[in-house]
């Protein structure tokens, strides 16, 4: 019997107080809470990964700040998730270390019955 995370690729929610991984093994949609400010989460090696593997990356509403995305050897791809938002990274090339990374979505998230 195939598990959810097998068979869809399983989901992750980590509250970060420093730069994290992003990890294939954990799931495509990670849910990355920053609850400090100036944090960086960085991009698997595109090598390890197959063309196409998709990433659905949230920062809830419940963060302090933005989330910068870094490829894999430690410079800026150039994407922020903003505070209450979604970004979906699909790989497009994986024979370089970075990978070339497709941003195919980004959207702010609406968080249904908060008062703040």
């Amino acid at each position: 019997m195939r598990t959810l995370k097998s068979a869809y690729g399983g989901g992750f929610f980590v509250s970060i107080s420093a730069n994290y991984s992003i990890k294939a093994e954990n799931g495509r949609v990670q849910t990355i809470v920053p609850s400090v400010s100036s944090l960086v989460a960085t991009l698997p090696d595109a090598r390890t990964l197959p063309l196409g593997f998709t990433f659905y990356l949230v920062n809830t509403l419940a963060g302090v700040d933005n989330i910068s995305i870094d490829y894999n050897n430690g410079s800026g791809a150039g994407e922020i998730i903003g505070r209450g938002a979604l970004t979906i990274m699909r790989l497009a090339g994986n024979t370089t270390q970075n990978g070339l990374w497709y941003i195919s979505f980004h959207s702010a998230l609406f968080d249904i019955g908060r008062t703040d």
